[in-house]
């Protein structure tokens, strides 16, 4: 996992806020723990074997999973993680020949708008809400599940533990010094800690260079045995590549315009036109596009509110369009797409849009008090107050104890 910009899971994984300062001083504190800590014999390393990795990956997700349930981040969707888990079966199915003592994979949906996908090890697969909006296709998310199994298959968490076994002792009482994870991590084991730690760095850093090329040699392999095109897999990177006029939400390792990222698209271009084209002899294998985006419209939808609440606008916008490419009827989209162009918008013409997508919303959901509130708003940004006044009548009739009800009758008392 070479960051999938894991950095969206803001209870877990906090280094995105961090400034160099603060930075500065974690590093401090984990050199001084460091200097004390009887955590790990440097000289001897850490013994981490297959079945330490299987144990203490299922304690970390099981706290991970808990504490993201407590502040609603899991994405619950039934129907939707059915699918999902049903597409990374499949590949696990391929995965257990070449480390078969990994008895089974789970794979969860983390609801934040940032881009990633992750592992603990030991099976343990996730992956974000905003990955998956941000994909067009059945291939594409297939490949992404093999990229994060291939890094359990190959040992990579189990192996990279205990290559860093040193740094992670002293991280390990740094962050719970400082209370710089979730509230819960101080009450796991050491190793647990470990794994959870490893992770959270693995996640903005990746696992090594080799550890993330071979991912991705494998994770190749893996979808295209389970009869997925691979031709796809260069087109998840210019999908995630794309801004939409925002600012990153981190200078990210690998999902920003980082030139590792141009790189990595040009490697796997480079990998399924050389070893693939040929394999593939001129059959269709699976992309999917159609059933992908009418399982997950809703994701893209709830993805774009994310955005919108994070005023990243530009993003929300995309996503709300893409949506309503696939579900052009549905309400909260207009009343979204509505209110971006109302809020962002300073021409009469994206007015007019945010009019137009509030009526939208209206024509799908009559009894759609807040998109009369908007429309309201709008209108009377235009100074069209007759039809500003009767948008708001509408409103309060289907809110009578609204709080703006005071408001409302004053201003237009007042005309």
């Amino acid at each position: 996992m070479e960051s999938w910009d894991y950095m969206g899971c803001e209870g877990v994984f906090k280094l995105r806020k961090l400034r160099v300062c603060s930075l500065v001083l974690l590093l401090i504190l984990a050199f001084l723990c460091f200097s004390c800590a009887q955590i790990v014999d440097i000289q001897k390393g850490l013994s981490f074997s297959d079945e330490d990795e299987i144990r203490e990956a299922e304690k970390a997700a099981k706290m991970f999973e808990m504490e993201k349930s407590l502040e609603g981040k899991l994405y619950v969707d039934p129907f939707l993680e059915e699918y999902i888990s049903g597409i990374g079966q499949k590949i696990a199915e391929i995965a257990k020949k070449d480390r078969p003592i990994i008895p089974f994979y789970t794979f969860k949906i983390v609801h934040d708008p940032h881009i990633n996908a992750f592992t603990f090890g030991g099976g343990y697969i996730y992956v974000t809400s905003g990955l998956i909006a941000t994909l067009d296709n059945e291939a594409q998310l297939a490949y992404i599940l093999s990229h994060e199994i291939a890094h359990v298959s190959k040992a990579h968490i189990k192996e990279g533990v205990k290559a860093r076994a040193a740094m992670l002792g002293a991280l390990n009482l740094a962050y719970i010094a400082s209370s710089f994870l979730v509230p819960g991590l101080a009450r796991l084991g050491e190793l647990t800690r470990m794994v959870f730690i490893y992770t959270a760095l693995a996640a903005v850093n990746g696992h090594g260079r080799k550890q993330e090329s071979e991912a991705d040699r494998v994770g190749i392999e893996y979808a295209f045995r389970s009869g997925y095109d691979p031709r796809e897999i260069p087109k998840v990177f210019e999908l995630i590549l794309k801004t939409y006029g925002d600012p990153p939400p981190l200078e990210q390792f690998f999902y920003s315009n980082h030139p590792t990222n141009r790189k990595r698209l040009e490697e796997t271009e480079r990998i399924v036109e050389t070893e693939y084209l040929e394999r593939l002899g001129g059959r269709e294998l699976r992309v999917n596009k159609e059933s992908y985006q009418k399982r997950t419209w809703k994701v893209v939808r709830d993805v774009a509110i994310l955005n919108y609440e994070s005023k990243r606008y530009g993003t929300a916008k995309a996503l709300l369009k893409k949506a309503l490419r696939i579900e052009p009827n549905d309400a909260i989209s207009h009343y979204y797409l509505a209110t971006v162009y109302r809020e962002t918008g300073g021409s009469n013409e994206e007015l007019d849009i945010a009019i137009a997508e509030y009526k939208k919303a209206i024509e799908s959901k009559p009894d759609f008090g807040d998109a009369y509130f908007g429309l309201g708003l709008a209108y009377y940004r235009k100074g069209l107050k007759k039809e500003a006044k009767e948008a708001f009548e509408n409103y309060l009739r289907l809110n009578p104890d609204a709080e703006e009800r005071g408001e409302i009758e004053r201003q237009f008392n007042q005309q």
